[in-house]
């Protein structure tokens, strides 16, 4: 078998929750020596589930098996000194720590990081939480809800559907989307942590919260308030087109966006009469115009089934998905082609189906090497290696080999990227590894301008212009620009001299494109052995569906995602923030730096491929996983969850404001009732215990909300906080980019655009101890750096460049 990615890590884990979990699966899953050290009473998501047969069993939780497979576990009491002390002499020679303790039960424990740089000035110590480490949030209680409202995407969730904001509520996606985004976030994080101790010689304290994780999912809206505060949303309220629409057999996801998509539609419609004004063939009229074409349209989709629709409207290229079941994405030929799903051997829980690899490294791969351990299972095993090694002495500053002194916001210099992107994933891919200091090289052209540039969205001060587009200018920060018209034979020359002193080649064009151009990865691999080379797409480079092409929001159908998303009795609807696709880059900069480190010790490149479906369904465990294991589908819950009630958002005092509230357990609940200023309902029999609560959802929603009604969002949550219940107000962009949290941890960023000035936009989702401000740069204007990358980086001199201008090869 191959070396693995990340085999010479040592990563320790102490995780209350899903968070830290997913940080550390992510690495175990690449080979890291992961050690799980757990409570005596074992890990929350222990009593999680789903469990076989529905009955709950600490050691057949399908959320744990799922989150812990690779990794060994440890039992541990940390308010015994000894048990304090293994821990301590385990973190000597780790290279990460990862936690989801929140600031003061960290301090509490003896975990803050000012304790542990005194054991291991090299540690990398990654929490994960709600809310970070700093900020006035930072003691707040938090949950997977709270996070997902309170960073905007709640706001946005359904996405361009709702019509009646009484009656349908901000809305949180299913499972654990926040926890899980935060937990990838850790480990993309902790890989640039390990980068700059390699290139600076300290560790450092990583700092991820939550609530900024989600938001960065909407950080184009942070770009439109900056650049066009007219664009900004001022409502729920749908004003655009659906992105979900019945048919003959259940749900499709169509998008048209894009005037090409139109046309071709209303050919595969027999060009209706009612589709051929000629003002509805550019968007913003469309737009105008969505109820005049929604209805008709709607018509023509209820005549068709799913699977129709997509083997209509795929092929000519429209984004168009059927919103698959968990039992589809299962059975779906395509996924069992790539052998997506994969069987988990548990001892307990027995063999259970479950997802897979959601990236594909051919050198490294992701692999399914033991099953989750069972409570202290490796207590022995660990201890008996700690007795066999020498205590190591606690390594200080003064140990470190590297000098600490100068700037150090630079720990991916030396490295140079090519990047391919087009509209979302592959650029904030970008933005992660420019602004760590590698070089980042966006490739253009004239010829085909990139969708963001074109001004799909607002542009600064209501100007056109290629320069001037808020979303693109958001997120393609800390790169340089050049253009070539890959038309051309000449241009695909210059971009071959360019991976010959690259290192990175990054492109997410619909599935043979870079081949058809003589770019394929073979083709580099021959002008530069050691290149890492990334492609991402819609359902995967391979399997009988490799060429459905689309955005982001109506792949997730095909993943499955929407299927279980929506109100309790309703259809199924799309998530905001063009999710997934900040999730899929920010899961491309980790998985990039992990082959990166492999080819830094074993000088060896790869081909990598991402698969947004992919890592859709590698989201939503436990919905597969109560399907494998018991043949349920799971069904549209709205925002509660089957194992905590109160939880829901709840009206409050004014026009459409929302308070999002969780509580935990049946302690939470008494403290609730007291917060109400209703302590007698903690012994109503209605209510008294969790079963009872669920069982009276409906009623007990109501009797909250009588109480929220009377207050504003900020006066519940500072109530319910103070009383040690998790709440938060439910918050769009218009909150976001003033709030104090987020500006007071540098998440929103301003910066000196050459044509547009000075504008706030979304900055990167993490907080590095080692580095307090972030190498950001602003986004580029088109081609700035024609004659630097061609002129300076690969030699060509001033009269040929003027000539390959001419000719349009630079263009």
């Amino acid at each position: 078998m191959s070396e693995s990615a990340l085999s010479d890590l040592t990563v320790i884990e102490y995780s209350l929750g899903a968070m830290g979990s997913m940080c550390a699966k992510a690495m175990a899953d690449l080979g890291a020596n992961v050690i799980k050290v757990e409570p005596p009473q074992g890990d929350a998501s222990r009593r999680i589930g789903p469990f076989p047969g529905g009955v709950p069993n600490a050691e057949a939780s399908g959320q744990f098996i799922y989150l812990n497979a690779n990794k060994r576990g440890i039992t541990l009491d940390l308010t015994s000194r000894q048990d304090y002390d293994t821990l301590a002499r385990l973190l000597r020679t780790a290279d990460v720590f990862v936690t989801d303790l929140p600031s003061r039960q960290a301090k509490e424990l003896g975990l803050d990081y000012a304790r542990l740089e005194a054991v291991n000035s090299r540690l990398i110590a990654t929490y994960v939480t709600h809310f970070g480490h700093s900020g006035p949030y930072s003691d707040y209680k938090g949950s997977d809800l709270i996070a997902w409202h309170m960073g905007g995407m709640g706001y946005e969730t359904p996405f361009s559907s709702v019509t009646n904001l009484e009656a349908e509520r901000p809305l949180r996606s299913f499972g654990y989307q926040a926890d899980y985004f935060a937990g990838w976030t850790g480990a993309a994080a902790a890989m640039v942590a390990i980068f700059h101790r390699e290139t600076y010689g300290v560790g450092q304290m990583v700092d991820i919260s939550a609530m900024e994780v989600v938001a960065n999912h909407i950080r184009g809206n942070f770009a439109t308030y900056s650049y066009d505060i007219s664009s900004v949303a001022e409502s729920r309220l749908k004003t655009g087109f659906r992105w979900i629409w019945p048919c003959k057999d259940g749900y499709i996801s169509l998008s048209f966006i894009l005037d090409h998509w139109w046309q071709m539609l209303k050919e595969e419609m027999g060009n209706p009469q009612w589709a051929a004004k000629p003002e509805y063939d550019k968007l913003q009229e469309r737009v105008r115009h969505v109820d005049e074409i929604e209805g008709p349209l709607s018509a023509w989709i209820a005549q068709h089934t799913r699977q129709e629709l997509y083997e209509m409207l795929s092929p000519r290229g429209i984004s168009c998905f059927p919103v698959n079941s968990n039992r589809d994405v299962i059975e779906s030929p395509h996924f069992k082609t790539r052998g997506f799903f994969v069987e988990q051997d548990h001892p307990v829980a027995g063999k259970i189906v479950q997802p897979g690899p959601p990236v594909r490294l051919r050198r490294t791969p992701w692999s399914l090497n033991s099953p989750a351990p069972a409570l202290g299972q490796h207590n022995d095993e660990i201890s008996k290696e700690l007795e066999n090694q020498p205590v190591p002495p606690a390594i200080s500053p003064q140990n470190s080999s590297a000098g600490n002194s100068g700037k150090q916001d630079k720990p991916l210099q030396g490295i140079r990227v090519l990047d391919f992107g087009w509209i979302l994933s592959v650029p904030h891919c970008g933005a992660w590894l420019g602004t760590m200091g590698a070089e980042v090289i966006r490739m253009e052209s004239q010829a085909r301008l990139e969708v963001g540039r074109m001004g799909m969205r607002s542009v600064a001060d209501g100007i056109s212009g290629v320069n001037r587009n808020a979303n693109w200018n958001g997120l393609n920060y800390s790169k340089l620009d050049v253009t070539l018209n890959l038309t051309k034979p000449e241009a695909i020359e210059r971009v071959k001299e360019l991976v010959a002193v690259s290192d990175v080649v990054m492109e997410n064009f619909a599935t043979g494109v870079m081949d058809k151009l003589g770019l394929g990865y073979d083709v580099l691999r021959e002008i530069k052995p050691d290149l890492i080379m990334l492609s991402g797409s819609t359902l995967g480079v391979t399997g009988p569906e490799k060429d459905a092409s689309g955005w982001g929001p109506n792949v997730c159908s095909y993943g499955g995602q929407p299927f279980i998303t929506g109100y309790e009795g309703g259809p199924p609807v799309n998530m905001g923030g063009s999710w997934p696709d900040y999730l899929v880059g920010t899961i491309m900069a980790f998985v990039i730096l992990s082959a990166l480190r492999h080819r830094n010790r074993s000088g060896e490149g790869q081909y990598i491929e991402i698969s947004m479906a992919e890592i859709t369904a590698s989201m939503m465990p436990e919905a597969f996983l109560e399907y494998t294991m018991n043949g349920r589908l799971i069904e549209r819950m709205g925002n509660h969850d089957p194992h905590m009630s109160p939880h829901n958002v709840y009206r409050c005092q004014g026009h459409d404001q929302w308070v999002a509230i969780v509580v935990g357990n049946d302690e939470e609940w008494r403290a609730f009732c007291g917060a109400m200023g209703r302590p007698e309902l903690s012994n109503d029999s209605r209510f008294t215990r969790l079963e009872d609560r669920k069982r009276n959802e409906q009623q007990l929603d109501g009797l909250v909300e009588e109480w929220t009604v009377q207050h504003t969002p900020s006066e519940i949550t500072d109530t319910l906080q103070k009383s040690g219940v998790a709440s938060g107000p439910v918050m769009g962009v218009m909150d976001l980019m003033n709030d104090p949290h987020l500006i007071e941890r540098d998440f929103i960023v301003e910066m000196q655009h050459p044509e547009v000035g000075p504008r706030r936009v979304a900055g990167l989702p993490a907080k590095f101890g080692a580095i307090p401000k972030l190498a950001y740069f602003p986004a580029p204007l088109l081609g700035q750096h024609n004659e630097f990358i061609f002129g300076e980086l690969i030699g060509i001199d001033q009269q040929r460049i003027e000539q390959l201008v001419n000719e349009k090869v630079i263009f």
